[in-house]
């Protein structure tokens, strides 16, 4: 038989009663702090959600069960973080609450996270507190998927083709896959910009994949110029490197084979500065 102080977890799904309830051991300490700082703001009424996304204000629901709960929470961290770019999975979500559902009834609730953070922590925590006071407050911890909405590729796009943001669309990825500095849910890519490296389709893109066009390109062969006194001498050479007009990168030579380094002087071309010769 279930009680309400069973820990097994409550998920998406199952209109049962909350079976998540992990007793006073955990959730003793984050009620009691969460009653100190919101009980000053316990008698706030507010809208189902904050007009602001960001504010800091309970948020007043009603539950007939921990389902009904667990899916309002899942609804208020959706659009809390729908202004910074994440979504939530909800396909395997469950819930756990610090101690027994109290019954149908009005709710006041206040995401433990700030909702500027990069990247909030899973689960999502939140303070849950009934009518009943502050003193009966549960922390309830939700489990979700985390996805951040990130450009990605629409068509194969090769290095050095001319990219738009009509190459590219949004798509929801997890967090926990998405590369670091992913493109964001807002184009701003700038008029002559090309793909940095070859992309595929669906492929993630990130800032450094996309910029202006390239002098030269790692293995594009090049002219090398060379000062020989009053007099340039201009030789054939590989870029060992991407580079653009003013960077400084290694070129082989061919003949003899040496490598050097030059400063790119625009497409294709550049001026010798290693001073072993």
């Amino acid at each position: 038989m279930r009680t309400a102080g069973s820990r097994e977890p409550f998920h998406r799904g199952d209109r049962r009663a909350c079976r998540s309830c992990s007793g006073h051991r955990s959730g003793g300490r984050r009620g009691s702090a969460a009653a100190m700082v919101l009980a000053a703001a316990a008698m706030i009424s507010a809208p189902l959600f904050a007009a602001d996304p960001g504010a800091r204000i309970p948020t007043r629901i009603w539950a007939n069960d921990a389902h009904a709960l667990q899916e309002t929470l899942l609804s208020l961290a959706a659009e809390r973080l729908a202004p910074v770019g994440f979504s939530i999975g909800r396909e395997h979500s469950w819930m756990s609450l610090s101690g027994p559902f109290p019954g149908p009834g009005n709710f006041s609730v206040q995401p433990a996270w700030e909702t500027g953070t990069p990247v909030p922590h899973l689960p999502l925590i939140f303070y849950v507190w009934p009518d009943a006071g502050p003193h009966s407050a549960l922390t309830a911890s939700v489990a979700v998927t985390l996805l951040r909405d990130v450009q990605v590729a629409r068509r194969r796009l090769r290095k050095g083709s001319v990219v738009t943001c009509d190459d590219l669309q949004v798509e929801p990825r997890d967090v926990r896959t998405a590369p670091a500095r992913s493109l964001t849910h807002s184009c701003d890519i700038a008029p002559g910009s090309v793909a940095l490296r070859d992309l595929t389709l669906g492929d993630v893109v990130r800032d450094e994949d996309v910029g202006p066009a390239l002098a030269i390109s790692s293995g594009a062969p090049l002219d090398l110029s060379i000062a020989v006194g009053a007099v340039n001498v201009t030789v054939p050479a590989v870029a060992l490197a991407d580079a653009r007009a003013g960077d400084e990168i290694e070129v082989r030579l061919q003949r003899p084979a040496r490598i050097l380094k030059a400063r790119v002087t625009g497409p294709g071309s550049a001026q010798l500065v290693d001073r072993s010769l």
